[in-house]
């Protein structure tokens, strides 16, 4: 493991702390090591930028998105399309 030391100005470190705790992380380092997580998988497994939210609001936008559209039965033709896109992903 790498252990990297950041130094930061005590507003943003007090805004860091906030959003660990809302987030349900106890300390800033687990919280900002979520953060590296996610931007590490969004970048490693390439997914598309309209799947990938930067900020909480963002993400709220894209799920009241995704909520507002309609539902439709997944029929045998969705689930081969699905299936081949994967296989294409993984043959890149």
């Amino acid at each position: 493991m790498v252990r990297i030391n950041i130094s930061l100005p005590e507003d943003l470190t007090e805004k860091l702390q906030a959003l660990a705790t809302e987030s349900g992380y106890l300390t800033v380092e687990s919280y900002i090591e979520a953060l590296l997580r996610v931007e590490a998988q969004t970048e490693e497994f390439g997914a598309p930028s309209h799947l990938s939210a930067r900020d909480r609001d963002q993400l709220d936008t894209l799920v009241r998105e995704g909520l507002a559209t309609p539902a439709r039965e997944m029929i045998s033709a969705d689930w081969d399309q699905m299936r081949q896109q994967l296989l294409d992903s993984h043959q890149r």
